[in-house]
């Protein structure tokens, strides 16, 4: 079965899982809040440390949408950051140590060109 062979079965078990049809407009809704995506900027900005590991302040701006505030999440210690960026941000490796690298000589970096879906936005914390 495609759950066990994932190795999520334990977290969402069959009795859980129901199928919708294409045409059901929650389904509808699901695709294309997966199909829109918005381009925009992560910023990435040194603060001071806790205790021996920096704290690092990550905000997603993007160029369209309502405007405010920008809501930053917070990351403890450069191997959170650098595994936050590869693996849930899905940023090139090499580019991963480039922003770390200009993080470390100028405090605060951004990276370009970032597209995320609203609900990837939302599970990553960064609105």
């Amino acid at each position: 079965m495609a759950l066990q062979k994932e190795g999520t079965y334990q977290d969402v078990p069959i009795r859980r899982v129901f199928v919708r049809s294409p045409s059901d407009p929650r389904v509808k809704e699901l695709e294309q809040e997966l199909k829109t995506r918005t381009e925009g900027v992560i910023f990435i900005d040194e603060h001071e440390k806790q205790g021996h590991r920096k704290i690092y302040s990550v905000k997603f701006a993007p160029f369209a949408g309502p405007s405010g505030a920008v809501p930053a999440k917070q990351i403890a210690g450069i191997d959170e950051l650098r595994d936050f960026l590869g693996n849930q941000l899905n940023v090139r490796h090499g580019q991963v140590q480039e922003v770390l690298d200009e993080l470390d000589r100028q405090r605060n970096v951004w990276i370009p060109n970032v597209q995320l879906s609203k609900r990837e936005a939302k599970s990553l914390g960064l609105i």
